[in-house]
């Protein structure tokens, strides 16, 4: 009898666990799921897709860690220079995505890299694991494709009502969750509020974008070698990713502007090239000297 009471324990603890990775696959958008239906269950499955006490632990260490302090927010535009991130060592700065292109010509490291396109994380995993030397924070609906490690920490991920809602929340404490805002800069925005910066300057992000015609779907574009990143490999031809809704992410940055000078933080646009114009601009050179 005891046998057969431990063989139903383990039973309901593996229809618990399929369940909870069954709810955060769900909450993927919709786009995401159109976008991996056609790749391999996600390798990951069987982990715990679940924040654990060390995730909140971890927020709560770096909540206000650098109070009134300044940082940079990397994007991987075509303005972005080696150059430039060769300026920023001695400085804090949360990048994202596919900006270890850059690490082999540059002494730079980000402090900070955070993922959380479904596309990027499938096809990026091994090198994204290879990154160290830096914070590396993920919101919580990255689990299924990003192996939970000593290094990687994760942040309760809010997804929207519906995809491309024109509502939009902030957080600036993540032991309230992340919210969506459909681009990562939107995401480590949240961060650098919720680890206390003052002043926020962008770098790298152009807000401008060539698309290919080839569609996968809706949303999702293929690659014909445009020429949209700082790195010419940045996306090979045949790559799969998701199309920039610009109105999308400009209704983004205009809550995150306007929310963040009600809390008395401010966020310039210091990018060389840049056709975002919600922010105010301002010259890197100008902030660095």
């Amino acid at each position: 009898m005891e046998k057969i009471r431990r063989i139903f324990k383990l039973g309901v603890k593996a229809t618990l666990l399929l369940l909870e990775h069954f709810w955060v696959w769900l909450s993927c958008s919709r786009s995401d799921a159109k976008s991996l239906k056609s790749k391999p269950f996600p390798r990951y499955v069987l982990q715990k897709q679940t924040l654990t006490q060390g995730d909140y632990t971890f927020l709560n260490a770096i909540r206000n860690s650098h109070y009134g302090e300044r940082c940079f927010i990397i994007g991987n535009g075509p303005s972005l220079t080696m150059e430039d991130l060769d300026k920023l060592v001695a400085e804090f700065t949360l990048a994202s995505n596919k900006i270890y292109l850059a690490f082999d010509s540059t002494k730079w490291r980000p402090s900070l890299y955070s993922v959380e396109d479904s596309l990027v994380a499938t096809n990026c995993h091994n090198e994204i694991s290879r990154i160290d030397g830096c914070i590396k924070l993920f919101p919580s609906n990255m689990l299924p494709f990003i192996r939970r490690t000593r290094a990687h920490q994760f942040v309760k991920w809010i997804p929207p009502e519906k995809d491309n809602s024109p509502v939009r929340f902030f957080s600036r404490d993540l032991s309230g969750g992340l919210h969506w805002g459909s681009t990562v800069t939107y995401s480590l925005l949240q961060i650098a509020v919720h680890m206390g910066f003052k002043k926020i300057y962008l770098l790298g992000v152009d807000h401008i974008y060539i698309e290919p015609v080839t569609k996968a779907s809706k949303n999702i574009l293929v690659s014909q070698g445009e020429r949209n990143h700082f790195h010419p490999g940045y996306r090979k031809p045949g790559e799969t990713w998701h199309a920039p809704l610009l109105d999308t992410l400009e209704r983004s940055y205009e809550f995150a502007r306007d929310y963040c000078n009600s809390i008395g933080v401010k966020i310039f646009n210091a990018s060389r090239r840049t056709a975002l114009d919600i922010f105010p601009r301002i010259g890197l050179d100008d902030v660095l000297e």
